[in-house]
């Protein structure tokens, strides 16, 4: 591309956190950088060249052409920038190429499962010395500063005074962003693989103590291939479907494809598919609901249909 081309292409990025990769003509990344807003960071190598650094002149120089990946959040593009690196040890980059010293904070990585398969996301998980997080907590709160990302890594992070080593997640990683990725996302949980990767014997989950009695099956009650919380009376079918606490589904209803939250009441003979259904709702005897696989209906919280 030419110097133009790529002040052009620059200049309609988008006004969104991301992290932007220089590359020459051979394809080579020479530079990875991170950026609160795409469009103003970069669109800055591609003006007033004679305010650069001669290094970076250098390197403006020798780019051919550059990628761009826009993050959900700074944080994010943070993470991403470190990954890449790392990746790919630019030589224009002099952070975070290497692991000398002692790295006293350490991001997770992780792929969205719902999500390309190159496409990273930083997991908001940290490991820090207990001495190094208490003077943090002494140092900020008093200025009220609580937001660990936002008020100290980042900040940190771009004055060069911490070093953030990044370690990927090999595991599921399930990000809801929307109605339909919570949709989907619960869909997931019923495949034997993601089940497995989440719920392990040897790693136990914890959550809050509930003393339901387990799920009553009636004579005609049926259930295939869901998930299923106790206190439920299970007097029709289920298939397919994520089932939570005090769910009474009634005799000759189905269930299917769908997410049934706490105290939700399925009434006789009535016929549910790609829905969500929000706590305590009602659904009358008889009732037909039918939503689709890429947009899911969904009743609110208490509701009667």
């Amino acid at each position: 591309m030419t110097f133009e081309e790529l002040k052009d292409k620059a200049l309609s990025l988008p006004y969104e956190p991301g992290v932007y990769i220089m590359q020459d003509k051979t394809g080579t990344v020479i530079y990875v950088g991170k950026a609160k807003k795409l469009k103003n960071r970069v669109s800055q190598y591609f003006q007033d060249t004679a305010a650069h650094t001669p290094k970076t002149r250098k390197m403006v120089s020798q780019i051919d052409h550059f990628d761009t990946i826009v993050a959900r959040s700074e944080f994010e593009a943070l993470v991403l920038e470190c990954s890449l690196i790392k990746r790919h040890m630019p030589k224009y980059n002099i952070l975070l190429k290497d692991d000398k010293g002692y790295p006293y904070l350490r991001v997770d990585l992780a792929e969205d499962y719902c999500a390309p398969a190159d496409y990273l996301v930083g997991m908001s998980m940290f490991i820090m010395r207990r001495d190094k997080l208490i003077q943090v907590i002494r140092e900020m709160v008093p200025h009220g500063k609580y937001h660990l990302e936002r008020d100290f890594i980042l900040p940190e992070y771009n004055a060069g005074n911490l070093k953030v080593n990044v370690y990927p997640f090999h595991n599921v990683a399930l990000f809801n962003q929307s109605v339909d990725e919570y949709f989907v996302n619960n869909m997931k949980l019923l495949e034997p693989d993601v089940r497995r990767s989440l719920f392990r014997s040897e790693i136990p989950i914890y959550t809050k103590v509930r003393d339901a009695v387990p799920t009553l099956f009636g004579y005609h009650g049926q259930a295939a291939n869901c998930l299923i919380a106790d206190g439920c009376h299970l007097f029709g079918k289920a298939e397919n479907s994520v089932i939570f606490r005090e769910v009474d589904i009634e005799d000759g209803a189905e269930v299917r494809d769908s997410i049934i939250m706490q105290g939700s009441k399925i009434g006789a003979g009535a016929s549910i598919r790609y829905c969500i259904l929000d706590k305590n709702v009602t659904i009358r005897p008889g009732t037909k609901l039918l939503g689709s696989i890429d947009h899911p209906l969904v009743v609110d919280k208490g509701d009667t249909v």
